[in-house]
């Protein structure tokens, strides 16, 4: 009986850290907005606040090019299918 509430209690647990993962998973979404804000949409702001400062062009290309370049890299399903495939790489979406 006590061999078996260990196992119960370790499939419990293990059960837990599963839906504990999965919720970091979420929140390391770059269009999660369960924070009160969106990843990409900060990233977008901060390139427009830093690096275009209302600028049409940038380097010769056209600013909304960038950005939209930027949110392809971010939102890519290449970037998600390696984050997914390995856990710790998920920071570099972060």
């Amino acid at each position: 009986v006590i061999a078996a509430n260990v196992s119960l209690n370790a499939i419990k647990q293990l059960d837990a850290t599963s839906d504990f993962h999965s919720k970091i998973a979420s929140l390391n979404n770059p269009d999660n907005k369960d924070l009160g804000f969106s990843l990409s949409g900060e990233v977008e702001a901060l390139l427009h606040e830093k690096i275009i400062r209302g600028n049409k062009k940038l380097n010769g290309v056209r600013s909304d090019k960038f950005i939209g370049f930027v949110n392809d890299i971010i939102s890519s399903p290449l970037t998600e299918a390696v984050t997914t495939a390995i856990p710790v790489v998920e920071s570099i979406r972060s």
